[in-house]
């Protein structure tokens, strides 16, 4: 869990808007699909220590974005299992 939480953190750091500072550290929130469905940002996810996980990342922005962007991933939320 904490290397998750570290890979997130850093991915936050890298790509989100700043929304504060407190005692020193700055925070950051997460990043939006346009931000990480760039191609150069597979590349950096891996720098940052994501490894394979960087190309997937990217590429599940880009095919949200693809679809309808945000709308059409909250859409799913009214899907039928069946």
């Amino acid at each position: 869990i904490s290397r998750i939480s570290g890979m997130v953190e850093k991915m936050c750091t890298e790509y989100g808007d700043k929304v504060g500072e407190y005692q020193e550290p700055s925070y950051h929130a997460f990043p939006d699909l346009v931000s990480i469905s760039k191609p150069n940002v597979e590349q950096k996810l891996r720098k940052l220590g994501f490894g394979y996980r960087g190309k997937y990342i990217q590429q599940s922005a880009k095919y949200i974005i693809d679809k309808g962007g945000r709308d059409w991933l909250l859409n799913l939320r009214n899907l039928s299992y069946i």
